[in-house]
């Protein structure tokens, strides 16, 4: 990071805490009237049998921030106010709710526990639960002030690792489920009240619940299409006959974590030359015009631009508005949604035209409306509305933000001043671009996209003909659509040369002009679109028998989603069935069978079944257990089963390719007409993937204070589409074919604790996550290769490899003596690289397995933390991860120089010199291409894993008696930071985007939510 940026940085983080503590000043401030004017509320928790229960949460719905934990009796205080509600929740799943109507309460627990979604509109208790989920509150997500909810998942729940890739609105993350199973499309499946959409296109303020599917029993209903995994969201609906209004205002500013720093012109210039003798070249620069650019007396011949501080602002910032309304009558309730974000970015000279900005703008509006009907005594009817609406504005300089970021980190400081002593543009022959005018003065484009999805869903109660049988039908229609504006213009630039005399002095300079400038052009194109419709019909049945239970279902589900161009519709049909089925509530076990076909297949392998079973058991409800009053709840789970993926190249791998080839002059006017060849032989029996799931799972509540789950999973998935490289002799003049042989193995395991206790009026919870997903490529059809070092099959996906270096030529005797190295010509202060076969070269027989994958980490983990204390909270997550690499390839970061790229104060510190070849992280510089250090190695092979303190929150509730004077129900103040610091072994970069992108941030908000 640059030094002023830093400095301003500082002084920013010193404002954000002051503020922090202003606002718990003013919080303390309240302590008193709170003590005063709130009513304190006790009660009972009770299951349905009337047995107190233990540890669970209780919290004022009007006032959420306010929590308590019954004790052994079910016994709890909290405070709150007459008319408002109470919620009694279980392992953070809702449970149990009701009015205030006296100072004292007792909360009876709906069937004696809580339950939660499990797919296709089915519900499970979670003490009947056979099957590996993962479950989070949409109140989770709602403080973390993010535009896209996937930023809001981090370390939220065990098996689901989330990435973090850049900075740029609205900020995308990379998703696993327990790591990787496959060489291919490894994306996770995403249900938004059961029908596939991005969760991106959604407002966290609309999210009721998140459940993440990761074991053949829960993915098997699925089919072909759960392999993956499946994260279930589920939206809010309208639950109270009382209108409740909540609005929220977020405002934040964010800011670079990390920015690299360059050398100063002075420095490049001797750097430049430096790198120029180490090649055997003549230098560049004379030491007097060294001299002239550490000087700084001329900043036109001899500038020194720090472009980054040139082109970058110190922050941007982003408005957060948030409404939702929630009500209706005895038989009608609806919960309608709206949102608004507008980020504004970080770029600096945005103002510098007449009538437009070229700042870098996000903005979009979410709306919602979920209206739920009961037509009849027997017959609800549920239609949802929801979608959004963006606008975007973009510097347009060739790709916007990723070609100005190119610019930052290729142009050196010494190249050409911003503009010349006429006001012209600089520039130069070499680089061309110059950052500050391809921000400012190339125009601008207006990236809009718009997404509607509509649900219609009737639910049928068939008691009347058969007790416990229900009917289900839903139709979905989804549309997106994308429209590109812009208005474009060209600048014109000058380039200085100065005019030396046979002594190096300036004599005189001359200018050339380059380009011109040109009016705005305007320019449009559809960009891109997509549409998807489902449709599905179900049965339910459900039914006691004394002891036993049962509840099953059967469906029909057929998606079809249409994308641009030609061949580009897909069709999906699914008939699934589960039975589930409980003894005296300790034993329970889920039978589930799909049928799933796609038209992405050839015929003959179109269909497949997927199996699973499952069962459960409830060690605690034995009486061998009865006197183990530690032991609040005990459960073992186990289940199989199969599932699948059919998400395949699109490019047909069953049909035989043809691609260009040599061509014929025809006619007497001798016109060409090109010719075809065949490419890639067509893949026969082509099929989806299936995967074996086996998973073991322990759920403990121990000590009325702390849940414990665990789970360990093996899964072995086969008919992998791999390459077949060397297959058929290049002889033949064709494409090895795609094969189906591949084969990876994945195990590992998901660890979850929470511990949540009060002291008083002191609430407080700990808790953490821990992942970990090793696979192993079992088959890939892998080409012979001489060393078994070489094989990637035995590794993992996506496992480094490269030259395992042993340190830097020390001179030419040195080079002399060891083994040759035949990828350039190798001086002093290159790499050295280990003899894996003793053959006396150095070539790519010498690569070797080297740390982890760069693509995803093994070991995921999180730790949260947090308290309550009449109001006043604090909460904090930190999230990490461990096994995981990344290469340091960035320009001029760790590779420069080379194609005239400036270099980094990081990599020049740590170069090799003759002076200094005992501490050198680097090799020497260098101005060539050097293939010999620059390729996959040692030294730029550096571990990724990091801690991040991804949320950081101080707030406070004001008193009820206090705000109901303004017939409000809830006011919280609050202050926020998010990804404030990480701990990890890249200095210069942040380690989930070691790039030359638009940058990751971090972000400081102030905001207040109100409750009516």
């Amino acid at each position: 990071m640059t030094k002023n940026i830093h400095k301003k940085f500082k002084v920013m983080e010193r404002k954000f805490i002051k503020i922090s503590i202003c606002l718990t000043m003013f919080s303390l401030m309240f302590i008193g009237m709170a003590k005063a004017q709130q009513n304190e509320i006790t009660g009972i928790v009770r299951d349905t049998s009337g047995k107190p229960v233990q540890g669970a949460i209780i919290l004022v719905t009007e006032h959420s921030d306010t929590q308590a934990v019954s004790d052994k009796d079910g016994k709890f205080v909290i405070d709150g106010q007459i008319g408002q509600h109470v919620e009694a929740r279980t392992e953070n799943k809702a449970s149990g709710k009701m009015k205030i109507v006296k100072p004292d309460i007792n909360i009876t627990l709906k069937n004696g526990t809580s339950v939660i979604p499990i797919g296709f509109g089915q519900t499970r208790k979670v003490d009947e639960m056979t099957s590996s989920v993962g479950f989070v509150s949409g109140q989770k997500l709602t403080n973390k002030g993010v535009i896209n909810p996937e930023n809001a998942l981090y370390g939220l729940i065990p098996g689901l690792t989330v990435l973090q890739n850049g900075g740029e609105p609205p900020t995308n993350v990379n998703m696993f489920i327990r790591g990787r199973e496959t060489f291919n499309d490894n994306s996770i499946l995403v249900l938004v009240d059961g029908f596939e959409r991005p969760l991106s296109s959604l407002s966290p303020g609309e999210i009721e619940s998140i459940t993440v599917l990761k074991d053949a029993a829960a993915l098997a209903q699925y089919g072909q299409h759960g392999a993956n995994g499946v994260l279930l969201i589920t939206t809010k609906r309208g639950k109270s006959d009382e209108l409740q209004v909540n609005f929220s205002y977020d405002q934040s500013i964010t800011s670079p974590t990390r920015l690299p720093e360059f050398l100063n012109s002075g420095t490049y210039a001797s750097a430049m030359n430096e790198a120029l003798q180490n090649d055997g070249l003549a230098p560049r620069y004379s030491q007097a015009e060294i001299d002239a650019y550490n000087s700084g007396a001329d900043p036109y011949l001899f500038p020194n631009v720090n472009w980054f501080n040139q082109v970058l602002r110190d922050y941007g910032n982003r408005s957060n508005f948030n409404i939702t309304f929630n009500g209706g009558v005895s038989n009608a309730h609806y919960f309608v949604l709206m949102n608004y974000v507008n980020d504004q970015g970080l770029f600096s000279p945005v103002n510098q035209n007449d009538g437009y900005s070229t700042q870098l703008k996000y903005g979009r509006f979410n709306f919602r409306s979920n209206l739920d009907v009961n037509l009849t005594d027997n017959l609800l009817f549920q239609v949802d509305v929801a979608g959004n609406v963006i606008n975007q504005n973009k510097p347009k300089g060739g790709n916007g933000p990723s070609q100005i970021f190119n610019a930052l980190y290729s142009i050196p400081s010494a190249a050409f001043p911003v503009k010349t002593p006429d006001g012209n543009w600089g520039g130069s022959q070499i680089y061309g671009n110059n950052p500050v005018a391809i921000t400012s003065s190339t125009g601008y484009s207006s990236p809009n996209s718009r997404e509607l999805f509509l649900d219609g869903k009737l639910n049928q109660d068939l008691n009347k003909f058969l007790p416990g049988l229900s009917a289900e039908a839903a139709i979905s229609y989804n549309n997106y659509a994308s429209y590109w504006e812009s208005k474009t213009k060209q600048y014109s630039y000058e380039v200085i040369n100065p005019v030396l005399d046979n002594g190096g002095n300036i004599i005189d300079t001359t200018t050339t002009t380059y380009g011109e400038d040109t009016e705005l052009n305007y320019w449009s194109s559809f960009g891109n679109q997509r549409r998807s419709s489902d449709l599905l019909g179900k049965l339910n049945y459900s039914r006691n028998f004394g002891d036993n239970e049962l509840q099953s279902m059967v469906l029909f589900h057929q998606n079809s989603m249409i994308f641009n161009g030609q061949n580009n519709t897909y069709h999906r049909r699914n008939f699934a069935g589960n039975i589930h089925y409980g003894i005296k509530q300790k034993y329970y076990l889920d039978v589930t069978a799909s049928y799933s076909g796609n038209n992405l297949l050839p015929k003959g392998n179109r269909y497949g079944i997927f199996p699973a079973v499952s069962g459960a058991w409830i060690l605690s409800k034995e009486s061998f257990l009865a006197n183990a009053n530690f032991l609040d709840r005990l459960k073992l789970r186990a289940s199989w089963g199969m599932t699948g993926n059919d998400r395949l190249p699109t490019n047909n791998p069953d049909i035989q390719a043809y691609h260009g080839g040599n061509g014929y002059w025809f006619t007497n006017q001798n016109n060409y007409q090109g010719g075809f060849v065949e490419g890639r032989l067509a893949t026969s029996n082509l099929t989806y993937e299936s995967s074996y799931k086996t998973n073991f799972g322990i759920d403990a509540y121990l000590f009325n204070k702390l849940a414990l789950n665990i789970d360990l999973f093996y899964a072995k998935r086969t008919n992998i589409l791999t390459n077949t490289d060397g297959l058929i002799s290049n002889v033949l003049g064709v494409q090895d074919p795609l094969s189906t042989d591949g084969i990876v193995e994945n195990k590992g395991i998901d660890v979850d604790l929470l511990w949540q206790d009060h002291v008083g009026s002191l609430q407080y919870h700990i808790g953490g996550q821990f992942s970990y997903a090793k696979n192993k490529i079992l088959d890939m059809n892998e080409a012979y290769r001489p060393y078994p070092y070489l094989k990637r099959t035995g590794n993992s996906i996506g496992q480094s490899f490269g030259l395992q270096a042993v340190g830097f030529f020390k001179d030419q005797n040195d080079i002399a003596n060891s083994s040759r190295q035949l990828f350039s010509e190798v001086r002093p202060g290159d790499i050295k690289y280990k003899d894996q076969n003793g053959d006396g070269v150095i070539n790519e027989y010498d690569e070797v397995p080297l740390g982890y994958s760069t693509g995803y980490p093994e070991i995921s983990f999180s730790a949260n933390l947090g308290f309550d204390y009449k109001g006043i909270g604090v909460s904090a997550l930190f999230q990490g991860t461990a096994h995981y690499n990344a290469y340091l390839n960035t320009q001029s970061v760790y590779w420069p120089l080379r194609a005239n790229n400036t270099i980094s104060s990081y990599y020049y510190n740590r170069r090799w010199t003759a002076a200094n070849a005992q501490s050198a992280t680097f090799p020497r510089l260098t101005t060539e291409s050097n293939d010999n250090n620059f390729r996959p190695n040692s030294i730029w092979l550096a571990d990724r894993s990091f801690v991040k303190l991804r949320m950081l929150e101080v707030s406070y509730a004001l008193p009820v008696s206090f705000i109901q004077q303004w017939k409000m129900n809830s006011v919280k103040l609050y202050a926020r930071g998010m990804n404030l610091f990480s701990i990890d072994n890249i200095d210069v970069l942040d380690p989930e985007f070691v790039s030359s992108g638009y940058p990751t941030l971090r972000s400081y908000n102030l905001g207040l939510h109100i409750a009516f």
